[in-house]
């Protein structure tokens, strides 16, 4: 097996690849404590950068002079064309659950955002939709979260990892547009 590191963004990680979840791997079990370490580490990065920039209006031009985030590695291994996630799944599918809140929250707001976050998040491979991290037997739960459905109406009977997808929504007013915990950012956002 070669392992050949590369630097990428979000744009890069979720733009044409479909992430498969091997049988071995563990369910989605993140909770409220890992997701908030994870974006207290991003916010923090973000912040130190931005107040030396403040004074600055917000825009392109100022994002593109931000240095790279070190988010972590994750490990992929290709089997029959399909690309296995080996290590890092639950950070995947926990920057996919805050695109989909980053997603609804353009929506909100009239964001033109909105399309470019959305296909962060799913897109075409070949002549089907799919989600970038493409948790097979858990789709329901993720197109509903992505479709904003009422997250008390979304059926978990899948098992573990689609209750634990779908825990953010509930903690909130129980639209999956609204939720705010885990996978989900502060509101003061």
């Amino acid at each position: 097996m070669d392992i050949a590191p590369d630097k990428q963004n979000i744009d890069g990680v979720f733009a044409n690849t479909a992430y498969y979840i091997d049988f071995y791997q563990r369910d989605y079990r993140w909770t409220d404590e890992p997701v908030m370490r994870l974006l207290d580490d991003i916010f923090h990065k973000f912040r130190e950068r931005y107040a030396g920039a403040s004074d600055l209006d917000p825009g392109k031009e100022i994002i593109t002079t931000y240095p790279w985030y070190y988010l972590n590695t994750y490990v992929t291994n290709v089997v029959d064309g399909r690309v296995y996630v080996v290590d890092g799944q639950q950070r995947l599918t926990t920057l996919s659950l805050i695109l989909i809140k980053l997603r609804h929250l353009s929506k909100n707001h009239g964001s033109k955002l909105e399309g470019w976050i959305g296909s962060k998040i799913a897109g075409q491979t070949g002549f089907e939709q799919a989600f970038w991290m493409n948790h097979i037997g858990h789709r329901v739960v993720q197109q509903a979260l992505f479709d904003g459905v009422d997250a008390k109406k979304i059926d978990t009977g899948s098992g573990i990892t689609a209750q634990n997808i779908r825990t953010p929504a509930l903690r909130s007013n129980g639209s999956a547009s609204g939720y705010r915990c885990s996978a989900a950012l502060p509101e003061s956002f």
